[in-house]
């Protein structure tokens, strides 16, 4: 299914431009000067208003700071960004409006709505026309969806405004959720295989497969829109409706904000302007579509990328006992879905895609009963009971699979760990499962007189999850976070805080939060004390809880005894005088075997 272009001007729906029709005819009415406030503003909007400024006055001025201003000719057009730390000098200043028969936008964000009526109130009721600014979706958005629609197995949408996207490119969506009864699924897309979905609640792996193979086993041919999923999701296309924030987008621009507004607030494309040229470390980033951003959406259909897939696709099917990357077999599955001889045999994650291959292409009566197995691997009772399970073969059971997998050892069990364990079972068994961080984790701490250096099997855990599951998977990050924990015990600590400030820099959202102050905790042992105190305060955390210990520690080690004595009030005579380092030590010790 390839979905239209967008009907209405800017890529949004028809009317959502009549906010912009009110403003400038208010404007061309204000020749007298005219302060206009645009309510709840979201910037998805901005460049559209912009655009609409700069078509009523070719010299309009946009504002980052009030007291820009004092510097408009009489007369002058302006777009202001109010700021929380501008509501005083506005109120106070408000005369420079009339005395200067200033055109004004005020552009007022949902935040700041309450603040701009009672720290401004005589501003306030000064403004002629408040203007809502409507629910909206970027263009860069609206360009990836339309553009991924091309692409089986569909999108891969990361944040808000999915519902009003595809009713902007006039697409109905029939709302499906994978933890459902799987052959509701199945019959669900039998009714319309040429039918848009958008699949929710994506939380796990298993969630994922079954996804893929239920849209497999119903031979569905129609668009899928995974509904931000919270796990990696290698073979859609991606595409996000994130933007700014403002302060980010200035850093990437150096100041820019006309440059800033153009691009949407798009960190992809601001953090790399030329999406015109292709350069050869984008080839793989595009081809099997790793980010979202204006490179993989301008280039996605080029010669040059087509023929990069085509030329991997030969060498998967010829060189058959390479461990290929989950992103390579997902592409291999997507350009391949419908081929007679499928090459992949024994890869673990390549078991997955062999299934999903055969519900598509094999009659529901032969079905294998390997596909009991692989559902066994992702702790799927419903589909081991759905599909079978070979003839047990020793130990091998749906139970024992599964218990081994998620269930819980006890004490006994987990002594015996080892790391070279944990690189058996990942490669036997996926890298996906929650027993693979438990076991790395403990497997660190049963060889307390290992010396974890960058050459260390624990490093041979990451790579081998990274090429299986993708840098960005959960998984990864906190494989790679246990071994640079690893690391910081063994006194390496500088080069394990190496390690955290590429996590910290990469991994994003709440999941990884504890990132952070496991950072803090390492900066401890590197003895930067002012740094792990200013950790603490970026990220607050409770008070009586091994990290707020760490805060204190960290402001005493670092002479904020002033500090020291605000944050702790009353109590900081009482407060214990604790060693940083040996604390720090203590925490992540303690974080390892919480995992």
């Amino acid at each position: 299914m390839v979905l239209p272009p967008p009907s209405a001007p800017e890529g949004q729906a028809r009317g959502r431009d009549r906010w912009l029709k009110d403003i400038r005819r208010w404007l061309h009415l204000g020749h007298d000067g005219v302060l206009i406030a645009v309510r709840d503003a979201k910037l998805w909007g901005l460049r559209s208003l912009a655009r609409t400024l700069s078509e009523v006055d070719p010299d309009r001025r946009l504002l980052l700071d009030a007291q820009e201003l004092t510097t408009l000719e009489p007369g002058a057009l302006a777009l202001l960004i109010v700021r929380a730390e501008d509501l005083d000098w506005l109120n106070l200043n408000r005369p420079i409006f009339a005395q200067q028969k200033l055109r004004v936008v005020l552009w007022v964000e949902e935040a700041l709505g309450i603040p701009f009526k009672f720290q401004s109130p005589d501003l306030h009721d000064w403004v002629s026309h408040f203007v809502p600014c409507p629910d909206g979706v970027p263009d860069f958005a609206l360009e990836g969806l339309r553009v991924g629609s091309t692409w089986w197995p569909g999108v891969a949408w990361t944040g808000p405004g999915l519902d009003l996207a595809l009713t902007t490119l006039e697409t109905q969506a029939q709302v499906l959720d994978p933890a459902q009864n799987y052959d509701s699924l199945v019959q669900h897309l039998k009714q319309d295989v040429q039918g848009t979905i958008r699949w929710i609640n994506i939380d796990s792996v298993r969630a994922l497969w079954r996804v893929r193979w239920a849209v497999a086993e119903a031979r569905h041919r129609g668009l899928g829109v995974l509904d931000n999923a919270t796990l990696y999701t290698p073979g859609w296309f991606p595409v996000t409706a994130q933007q700014g924030p403002l302060h980010t987008a200035l850093v990437l621009t150096r100041g820019d904000i006309d440059r800033a507004i153009d691009a949407e607030f798009e960190r992809a494309a601001l953090a790399s302007p030329d999406s015109t040229v292709l350069s050869h470390q984008h080839l793989p980033r595009v081809g099997l579509l790793r980010e979202p951003g204006p490179h993989t959406r301008k280039f996605h259909h080029s010669p040059i990328i087509w023929n990069w897939r085509k030329s991997l696709m030969r060498r998967m099917t010829k060189e058959r006992g390479t461990l290929w990357s989950w992103p390579e077999l997902a592409l291999f599955a997507s350009l391949a879905r419908d081929r007679v001889i499928w090459p992949f045999k024994n890869l673990q994650t390549a078991i997955y895609f062999n299934n999903e291959h055969g519900l598509r292409t094999i009659a529901p009566d032969n079905y294998p009963d390997v596909l009991g197995v692989a559902a066994a691997y992702l702790g799927d009772t419903e589909l081991v009971d759905r599909w079978g399970f070979p003839d047990a073969q020793g130990d091998l059971t749906p139970e024992s699979i599964i218990s081994h997998l998620f269930g819980s050892q006890d004490e006994d069990y987990w002594q015996g760990v080892t790391i070279e364990h944990v690189i058996e079972t990942g490669s036997n068994f996926g890298w996906h499962t929650p027993y693979i961080i438990r076991a790395a984790s403990r497997a660190v701490l049963n060889a307390p007189d290992v010396a974890w250096d960058n050459n260390s099997p624990a490093w041979k855990i990451v790579s081998r999850a990274e090429l299986d599951l993708g840098r960005d998977h959960s998984n990864v990050v906190q494989l790679h976070s246990i071994a640079a924990s690893a690391m910081a015990l063994t006194h390496s600590s500088f080069e394990a805080r190496t390690h955290y400030l590429y996590l910290t820099s990469t991994a994003l959202g709440e999941t990884h939060n504890h990132l952070q102050h496991e950072l803090a905790a390492i900066d401890l042992l590197c003895s930067l004390f002012g740094s792990a105190a200013e950790i603490f305060q970026r990220s607050p955390v409770e008070r009586e809880s091994p990290e707020f210990h760490l805060y204190i520690a960290a402001l005493r080690a670092a002479g904020e005894h002033a500090k020291v004595k605000e944050v702790l009030g009353d109590d900081a005579e009482d407060f214990p005088i604790e060693d940083p380092q040996d604390l720090a030590r203590e925490y992540l010790i303690e974080r390892l075997r919480a995992r």
